[in-house]
């Protein structure tokens, strides 16, 4: 979490924290006037929903009881991006579960996903990767990710298809068996399907016989003997049309001439599920969407759909999720079963029937194409869908046995959801940015505000033109707001962030000239209305991009009369900034090592003592008094012990009057300041002079731990904290929940 956050093709702002977090303000707007309390809890009238636009595309059940979810978004820049995630039994999210992409590629486009009897998660898809000649190359490949996301290199990374893959199933053994449209894999023959051993290498004594030619083959279903189903397009006789079947394998791969081989449809299977007695469901756009077949591969009479499901021409059943009663949900595109209207998701029991006490909520119609069973009744569905009022975002979510919709499925870490990243307050209101798109359903474009009350200000409205996700605000006292526009052209990578004005409402203020960065850092706003920003530039598209340092008018335009110190203007020598009273600003060092004090035309000033820690700079944030606290990974400042956090004076030398004592076990990450002087701290942190302690502490002036001070109901770790002016705290970029009322993107505590 430490490392320069180089903008370019990256949509999440601010998630890397380096050197100082551009989530330092000014000490005098920042404070709390209220008197501090000793509990901080999420404040159930505040909590707008943030959204983000994605799907589900791929689930498989988890060793334990869980599952895991593959899925795409649309990245703030444009493109699709991918993010995996795990559950527990509990449907609780594995959250050391954050997978790498494979060969760091920009792109993957997922097409089936698998978990291991070990827990080790398995991804099939196409993959789009930097070559050699500076741009991208796609291919259909397979990965392997270990319990905490790090690619496996044990496994046979970066194999590639010469065709489409689009299925996979693993075995009791850990052998995988994937299928598609290819015929060779690394070089070897296979058929439209093959066999890896757990290493990934191919297991040469799979060969598979279909006994007619296979087209592609779209759904793999292992039965508990080994013997493998699988469902796809394939011809018979040769070289006639070719239509889907299910035909059963052996565990070898030789054709099981006991299932019946004559069963074609006449359209597409989506869906297999295999019933605990043998039976299969199969779904798909043929006939009435759904039968289901014998052991033996007969069709089953006993199955009786009626009408089948029906919506128009182009209906079809997506997913199947058998319960342990026997009886099936099944989702698809369709809005009537056996004559009776439905939302796109109904339970059947075991012979067909519709279950009355199963209403799917509207919201899933025509989107869900993959369901997880849970226990009691539940399901999860994940597809492509907008998320109901008070959802995480769209694309997953779970159902309660009578088809209503339980919010309280935590999906913080999916990538089809972008959080919060910067917060202020401008004439009485709260201003949220992120890479969030909708609020309460309502389209926003990573911008919002709200009323005192907590409710969406329906005045302000952001044009439908802006794209992207805004990482940085500024309020001016006439209520306009600075913001950092991220990717505001998604088909031009040269211009990865500008700096623009909107008005009060949220309209374009197009007397702002602006300017274009091709890495932005941060910006602070000055008094008399000019912005400091600090970036990357390139003055063509040909030229490589160079950090800069500019000083922009009230207007936006360029002031050329700033002529900073070189090494602060024209060289990567610091990442952050914050300004003091009076007007002078703390910056950290390119070595993270030390702060520095300028002027506001960034030449140093050399009164302030420039004295180094012994390691990085993480936070830091200017008191009112013009004192400064610094929090980090170091332990010692020019040669005294100071353990992760310090406190230096107005002039940069050390305050002994703070004692930390032995400070903290491990780094500090963000901090935040009261009114009163006491200073709220969150990290890793472990214990406090030799106490231990929570992830977060409040201090008192002296440096001693307030035991009164506890934080509840946050999920996940935050990457900005501060306190608004009425006391309550800010979490940006996380999750809270209490008494069923979920914040998710962002948490408001207040204090009892």
């Amino acid at each position: 979490m430490n490392s320069l956050y180089y903008i370019g093709g990256i949509t999440r702002f601010l998630r890397l924290i380096t050197g100082l977090t551009a989530l330092t303000f000014s000490a005098q707007t920042w404070v709390s006037a209220a008197t501090p309390n000793a509990v901080f809890h999420l404040d159930e009238s505040f909590a707008p929903q943030l959204g983000g636009s994605g799907r589900i595309v791929a689930s498989a059940p988890a060793p334990g009881g869980g599952f895991v979810v593959a899925g795409e978004y649309y990245g703030n820049d444009g493109e699709v991006r991918f993010d995996v995630a795990k559950f527990g039994a509990d449907d609780s999210l594995f959250n050391f579960f954050k997978p790498q992409r494979p060969d760091a590629p920009n792109n993957v486009k997922t097409e089936a996903v698998g978990v291991q009897a070990d827990g080790l998660v398995v991804l099939a898809g196409t993959f789009t990767v930097p070559n050699n000649n500076g741009g991208y190359s796609t291919y259909s490949g397979i990965t392997r990710w270990l319990l905490n996301g790090e690619t496996d290199s044990t496994f046979a990374q970066g194999g590639q298809f010469n065709g489409r893959v689009r299925s996979l199933a693993i075995d009791s053994s850990g052998m995988i068996v994937v299928g598609g449209a290819f015929n060779t894999y690394k070089g070897t023959a296979c058929d439209r399907l093959v066999r890896l051993k757990k290493d990934g290498t191919v297991d040469t004594t799979f060969k598979p016989a279909y006994g007619v030619k296979a087209v592609s083959i779209s759904k793999i279903l292992i039965q508990p003997n080994g013997s493998i189903l699988i469902a796809g397009s394939m011809e018979k006789p040769a070289g006639s049309t070719a239509r889907d079947r299910v035909i059963r394998l052996n565990t070898n791969g030789t054709l099981d001439t006991t299932f019946d081989q004559n069963f074609y449809l006449d359209g597409t299977i989506e869906t297999i599920a295999l019933q605990a007695d043998g039976r299969t469901l199969v779904g798909g756009s043929f006939g009435a969407k759904l039968l289901r077949l014998n052991a033996n591969g007969t069709r089953d009479t006993t199955l009786n759909t009626g009408s089948g499901f029906t919506a128009n021409a182009a209906s079809s059943v997506k997913a199947i999720g058998v319960q342990s009663d026997g009886s099936f949900v099944v989702a698809g595109t369709f809005s009537n079963y056996n004559g009776k209207s439905c939302n796109g998701a109904v339970r059947l029991n075991v012979s067909g029937l519709l279950d009355a006490a199963f209403v799917a909520d509207p919201i899933f119609k025509d989107g869900v194409s993959s369901i997880i069973v849970r226990s009691a009744g539940n399901v999860v569905f994940g597809g492509n869908y907008n998320g109901p009022k008070g959802a995480v975002g769209s694309g997953l979510t779970r159902v309660k046995a009578n088809g209503t919709v339980d919010l309280s499925l935590a999906t913080r870490h999916l990538g089809v959801v972008e959080g919060a990243y910067d917060v202020i307050e401008s004439q009485g209101k709260l201003v949220l940015a992120g890479g969030f798109d909708r609020v309460n359903g309502n389209a926003c474009n990573g911008i919002a505000r709200f009323n005192a009350n907590g409710t969406l200000d329906s005045t302000f409205k952001l044009a439908a033109k802006y794209t992207g996700s805004i990482g940085k605000l500024a309020a001016q006292s006439d209520g306009k707001l600075i913001v950092a526009r991220m990717n505001p052209i998604a088909s031009d990578p040269n211009n990865a962030t500008k700096i623009e004005r909107l008005n009060a409402d949220g309209t374009e203020d197009k007397t702002y000239a602006g300017i274009r960065l091709t890495g932005f850092d941060n910006f602070v706003l000055l008094p008399d209305g000019r912005l400091i920003v600090t970036g990357y530039i390139s003055t063509n598209p040909n030229s490589p991009s160079v950090p800069c340092a500019i000083r922009l008018l009230a207007n936006g335009t360029k002031d050329t009369a700033f002529t900073p110190d070189s090494r602060y203007g024209l060289s990567d020598s610091f990442t952050a900034l914050s300004m003091q009273s009076d007007g002078r600003m703390i910056i950290s060092g390119s070595s993270k090592l030390k702060l520095e004090r300028t002027t506001v035309n960034l030449t140093r000033d050399t009164a302030f003592d420039s004295s180094e820690f012994d390691d990085q700079i993480r936070t830091a944030v200017v008191q009112a008094d013009g004192r400064v606290m610094v929090g980090g990974a170091f332990s010692s400042f020019a040669g005294v012990s100071r353990n992760k956090i310090a406190r230096l004076k107005a002039d940069g030398k050390l305050d002994t009057t703070f004692n930390p004592g032995t400070g903290f076990e491990y780094p500090v990450e963000l901090m935040a300041v009261q009114a009163n002087g006491q200073i709220v701290v969150y990290g890793g942190l472990g214990s406090y002079n030799g106490v231990y302690c929570d992830q977060y502490v409040r201090l008192n002036t002296d440096g001693k731990m307030d035991t009164s001070f506890k934080v509840n109901d946050v999920k996940y770790y935050p990457t900005g904290m501060t306190f608004l002016r009425d006391g309550r705290l800010l979490l940006l970029d996380t999750e809270a929940s209490r008494n069923g009322v979920v914040q998710r993107g962002f948490a408001l505590l207040k204090a009892d």
